[in-house]
Parts: C-alpha cells; structure tokens; sequence
C-alpha cells in the first residue's frame, strides 16, 4: 500500500471510504443491527444480520498500511471531516489539516481528489486554474505519483495537463463527470 493524499478533501468522504477499504470493514458494519429496519418485524433477520456482522468483524485487518492524509483550506471542511471519520471509526487512521493546496509539499505517492469545480467553487475559472497549478506541481515536484481525478465532464478535464490512462463516465445529480486515472 502507497501513502494517499486528498489535498481537496472537503468533508473527508474519498477518504473515509479508502480506510474502510484499507481495514477491511464492511460496508454498514458500524452501524447498530438495531438501526437496520428489517429487523423490528424480523426475528430471524436479526438472527443473520448478528452473524454476519460476527463473521465481518473476523474478516477485519486493522493495521496500518500506509498513512491517508486530507487537506482542506476550509477549517470547516475540516472539522466536519474529522467528525465524519470519527462517526465511521476511521479518526485513528487518517490525518485532516487545513492549509491551501498551493503551499503544500508534494511527494511521491497516489493523490485523489473530487476538486472545487464551480460548484463549490467561485468559478470555473479559478477551478481551472487552481487545478492546472497543481496537477502541473505534481507533474515536477513528485514524479511517480498517481492521481485520480472527479471532474465534471468538459472543458476541465484538459486543464489537467496530461491524458488520462483510465477515463470512466458517470453522473452525480445533474452533473456528467468523469473519473480520471493518471
């Protein structure tokens, strides 16, 4: 396993879910069987859902592998980062700090980000040129790094600089994105 690094990572989710993956955790694991509606009407529901929770926690691998690292410059981005991965019980496994993207160091290892687009962004404009900035300090600064990349589908994918080896279409509400693997 390889360091991961979100420099755009807004309310933590790409990362959360990379150390649900990284510890082997179940989807729904932490959640109370209790919670789960089914089983306030089913006996036996609840029955299979207890021990397939037992055989999920036996499946399980907490160990740290390779440290997750999350940047935002939002201090409440932040904070509502850190309280998400405290409610998926992965605060222990990933580091939140908050400082801007254009001041951080980069090194070798596998960025992802789903970056400010407009949408949450001023414009597409600064989006634009926010994300040429650093995928082309990427590109010089940490050679051998992979980076993948949540765009919305168009013009800010080739702000990205380079081709992409992987590109996969899909829709998040009203908007085509793509997934972008360099």
């Amino acid at each position: 396993a390889e360091p991961l690094c979100d420099p755009f990572c807004g309310t933590g989710t790409l990362l959360i879910e990379a150390a649900l993956i990284q510890t082997k955790t179940a989807p729904g694991l932490m959640r109370k069987v209790e919670s789960f509606p089914v089983v306030r009407w089913c006996k036996a529901m609840a029955q299979a859902l207890s021990e397939e929770r037992q055989r999920a926690e036996s499946l399980q691998d907490l160990t740290v592998r390779a440290p997750i690292t999350g940047i935002d410059i939002d201090p409440a981005c932040i904070a509502m980062a850190k309280s998400n991965a405290t409610r998926a019980h992965m605060a222990d496994r990933i580091v939140f700090t908050c400082r801007d993207v254009r001041a951080l160091e980069l090194t070798p290892q596998f960025y992802v980000a789903n970056p400010p687009y407009g949408e949450r962004m001023g414009s597409e404009s600064e989006s634009f040129q926010l994300i040429q900035s650093f995928t082309r300090r990427l590109k010089h600064e940490a050679a051998g790094s992979r980076l993948g990349l949540i765009l919305p589908v168009g013009p800010l994918e080739k702000c990205v600089g380079f081709k992409p080896n992987k590109r996969v279409k899909t829709k998040s509400a009203p908007l085509e994105l793509a997934l972008l693997y360099f």
